[in-house]
């Protein structure tokens, strides 16, 4: 059965937002992150959790790759439980390097689900529909950045910093 157009747009928005919301989702709980960890108050490693998570948006380039050899669905099949892993794995870290390795996988996954879910609508749609489509999409995902640290900063104000990665 084929999914409608407003279906794919709306899991298409959604998988997209999963990056920018692996990153700014977690800007309020660095506080938490430093005394979780016992970093000094003015510490800048907290900032690292988000380059890691960066870095593993190279894989890109790797999955790009794969997801047009073994197909779409193979590659959301390997990202999402990245993403879901990297997630909890960062939520228990039992200390910062584990922490990053966990946010690298995560980062892993989000580049999976992000590039799947790219080449899926280039798949599907062409032309001016496909700039359309990819128009929108985008513009939903840019959304992500405004509202996930006020999602961040809700969560911690009744839970604790594990429930953002968790979330």
């Amino acid at each position: 059965m084929k999914m409608k157009q407003g279906e794919f747009i709306a899991l298409s928005a959604s998988t997209m937002t999963l990056t920018a919301l692996g990153i700014d989702i977690m800007l309020p709980a660095f506080e938490a992150l430093r005394e979780h960890f016992g970093l000094a108050p003015d510490s800048t490693t907290t900032a690292q959790v988000i380059s890691f998570f960066f870095m593993g948006q190279v894989s890109q380039i790797i999955f790009g790759t794969l997801s047009d050899r073994f197909g779409r669905l193979a590659i959301l099949r390997v990202g999402f439980p990245l993403y879901i892993v990297g997630g909890l794995a960062a939520a228990f870290a039992p200390n910062m390097a584990f922490m990053l390795a966990a946010r690298f996988v995560a980062g892993m996954g989000a580049a999976a689900v992000f590039m799947t879910t790219i080449a899926s609508v280039r798949d599907r749609f062409a032309g001016d529909q496909m700039a359309r489509i990819m128009s929108l999409v985008l513009s939903i995902f840019l959304f992500t950045p405004v509202f996930a640290p006020f999602l961040g900063a809700a969560i911690i104000s009744v839970s604790t910093w594990q429930m953002v990665f968790i979330t």
